[in-house]
């Protein structure tokens, strides 16, 4: 079913979210909007993925309206992302040694969470290879920005430090979730997926 430029999402997964959406107060959403895939112009191999308008909206109008409960709280911190990635992991890879409250947390966010897109280990073109962080040195430096490579390098330093860290502290506490199975490119891409969780607008301003 195709929706203007947008093509609407009915696969088993999305279906599934949908049906989440419905179950926690936010099936209005789905009378404006839903998940769509957009084919870039000039490659159709390549699709950006969005939210295709089911109906004219207007200016001012409500787009996506998210209840509390639906939520998930990953922490007050705003300037580091390694904190809330590795809050994320915890809830993303529940059930781990916290067994009951971990896959409460991971059954209830499931259909959001398979709508994420997958670590690298789950496709070679995973969405997050687009990110610098997972550029080579080579590919950093042929970039030519040294202020685009030092950001870069800064916040894989960040982020390698804090598995360091969260994993010092399971060593140390018994009751924590166990982290040994954390990678630094797994660590990465939560810090990707916290980063990145943006809205792309396509359409002239003027539109509305």
């Amino acid at each position: 079913v195709a929706s203007g430029k947008g093509v609407i999402d009915r696969s088993k997964g999305a279906l599934a979210f949908y049906e989440y959406c419905e179950r926690n107060g936010a099936g209005d959403n789905l009378k404006r909007v839903a998940l769509g895939q957009f084919r870039l112009a000039g490659n159709n191999d390549v699709s950006l993925r969005g939210v295709v308008a089911l109906k004219d909206i207007a200016q001012g109008e409500v787009l996506l309206d998210i209840p509390y409960e639906m939520a998930l709280n990953l922490g007050r911190e705003g300037n580091d992302p390694t904190v809330p990635a590795f809050s994320f992991l915890n809830h993303y890879y529940g059930p781990w040694t916290q067994q009951q409250q971990q896959s409460i947390i991971r059954s209830s966010y499931n259909a959001y969470f398979d709508q994420l897109p997958g670590p690298p280990a789950s496709c070679a073109l995973a969405d997050c290879l687009g990110s610098t962080d997972f550029f080579s040195d080579e590919a950093l430096e042929a970039l030519q920005s040294p202020l685009i490579a030092e950001e870069t390098l800064e916040r894989r330093a960040k982020t390698l430090a804090r598995l360091s860290e969260e994993q010092q502290q399971d060593e140390e506490t018994a009751d924590r979730a166990d982290t040994s199975c954390m990678t630094p490119e797994l660590a990465k891409w939560a810090v990707w997926v916290i980063t990145s969780r943006v809205l792309t607008v396509e359409g002239a301003a003027e539109s509305g």
